[in-house]
């Protein structure tokens, strides 16, 4: 549907998989090889989409999940807001706050307007720097074996194109960098810049996998107000290709969850589906990979970077919703939306290596059961 053939290029930054006999097997590496797949996206039914979306909300309420951070917002082939607007009618009941990718943003700016819908809100634009260490793609300052340093998707200028933008519609910016020159040049680029919002950090960077400690020092002494949200599923379930393509020195920065904690503001997420593991948006085994620091190899991942129970169920409930401007959220207390869920069994008190397989029994959205195991 996408016209995309054995003869279709490689697009830059990206990758197109192909069979052994050159036809194309499926495989798209990188958003700029899924971004050839939009056109196609065009011609494929929107109610079709919309029954997609909804039905969504029973996987994200079966896991605990009572908000969403969208974070490939669109404007083609049809605008996410009103995808999910149509779908919340039809009932996804996650709150939901949209980032919307720059890359179509700065080509067709029409003012993002607030919503007047609670459980939806424009939280701000997504800026690519990179891509992921697994692919290579990730933009190091030391090459991989291969000899290349990764991927730039973006110029300290575009980022400040960004920056303004969001700035003048009082919106977020968060950032997708996982390799440590991608993470330089945003410090760099934004550290002296004043930050423009009051009720969250202005610039979140997403990912920040590779941080030296003279980026985190940066971080703090800056004068903008940056967030760090890391997702451990990542070396949980790639740490083959992370031993493989960094170097031990690279290793070591990997993850650092801990020094974020004493750096930043931080959160957790789960950045599904972008994993193969089977249960890429499981919150319990990203907490038991914080919290253990253990790959499903058996790899230990920088021990001293671990966090406890605690600081990985608040990075997932009340420092996630800070950081994404959900105010109402996070935390069951008065004066809060009553979101909350039953577990079948206690993460505080099972072994590190048990969290992982806690499950949702029920999850309650404003004071109302929403889901319940059967």
């Amino acid at each position: 549907m996408a016209g995309i053939t054995a003869d279709t290029p490689d697009p830059e930054g990206g990758h197109i998989g192909h069979f052994a006999d050159g036809r194309p097997n499926g495989y798209m590496q990188e958003v700029a090889a899924s971004q050839l797949l939009i056109r196609a996206k065009s011609a494929q039914n929107y109610q079709q989409d919309v029954t997609n979306m909804r039905n969504t909300s029973d996987h994200y309420l079966a896991n605990g999940l009572v908000a969403i951070g969208e974070l490939m917002g669109r404007k083609q082939p049809y605008d996410s807001l009103r995808l999910y607007q149509d779908a919340m009618a039809a009932g996804f009941k996650p709150q939901t706050a949209i980032y919307y990718v720059w890359d179509e943003l700065k080509n067709d700016p029409d003012p993002i307007l607030p919503t007047e819908n609670e459980n939806l809100t424009i939280a701000g634009v997504k800026v690519f720097m990179d891509g992921s260490i697994s692919g290579e793609t990730a933009w190091n300052q030391q090459p991989y074996p291969s000899g290349k340093n990764g991927i730039q998707l973006t110029t300290g200028t575009d980022l400040m194109a960004a920056v303004t933008f969001a700035r003048d519609h009082q919106l977020q910016v968060a950032v997708h960098a996982m390799g440590d020159a991608a993470i330089q040049l945003i410090l760099d680029t934004t550290d002296q810049v004043t930050p423009w919002l009051s009720d969250r950090p202005s610039i979140r960077i997403e990912h920040a996998t590779l941080l030296s400690d003279a980026m985190l020092h940066q971080i703090q002494a800056a004068k903008m107000q940056y967030a760090l949200v890391t997702q451990p599923i990542f070396y949980f379930a790639e740490d083959e290709s992370y031993r493989a393509y960094l170097s031990p020195q690279q290793f070591k920065t990997a993850y650092r969850i801990k020094s974020m904690l004493e750096t930043t503001a931080t959160a957790l997420s789960s950045d599904a589906p972008c994993t193969p593991w089977a249960e890429p948006d499981s919150p319990f085994i990203a907490m038991q990979a914080a919290v253990n620091r253990t790959a499903v190899n058996g790899d230990v991942v920088n021990a001293d970077e671990a966090i406890s129970i605690g600081q990985a169920v608040l990075a997932y409930t009340k420092w996630a919703a800070e950081i994404a401007g959900l105010s109402d959220s996070g935390q069951l207390t008065v004066g809060k939306r009553a979101d909350f869920v039953v577990l079948n069994q206690n993460p505080f008190t099972v072994v590190a290596e048990k969290i992982g397989e806690t499950r949702v029994k029920r999850t309650w959205i404003k004071g109302q059961c929403v889901y319940e195991d059967q």
